[in-house]
């Protein structure tokens, strides 16, 4: 690869238009929310999780993008690309798993409970 030239599927660091997620598509707004999620969780809690962590998701089409490393919403691929990015950096080996919303404790907040 060229100097100065980024690799296929990184277009750009940050998402460009999270402001306007929201009066988009609700599906592809929720997507991108659960994938910043785990993001963050990446970022925030490296020193807490070690080198090998699960990590819970409630959304499946959340789960997918990061266990492929790709998402087709432009915007959700880019927090995938930069948790990817994070976990790699960090050496981590990070497994994505699947639980129930109820289970989610997190979701707590947007249920109400």
């Amino acid at each position: 690869m060229a100097v100065g030239r980024r690799p296929p599927g990184s277009q750009r660091l940050l998402p460009t238009r999270p402001a306007n997620l929201a009066a988009g598509e609700k599906e592809a707004f929720i997507l991108f929310l659960e994938v910043a999620a785990q993001c963050l969780a990446c970022w925030f809690f490296e020193a807490v999780l070690g080198h090998a962590y699960w990590a819970f998701v409630d959304n499946m089409a959340a789960r997918f993008s990061l266990l492929k490393g790709y998402s087709r919403d432009r915007d959700a691929n880019a927090m995938v690309s930069l948790c990817w990015g994070r976990v790699t950096v960090a050496g981590s080996a990070t497994w994505f798993e699947h639980v129930p919303s109820k289970a989610q404790l997190a979701d707590a907040v947007s249920r109400q409970d």
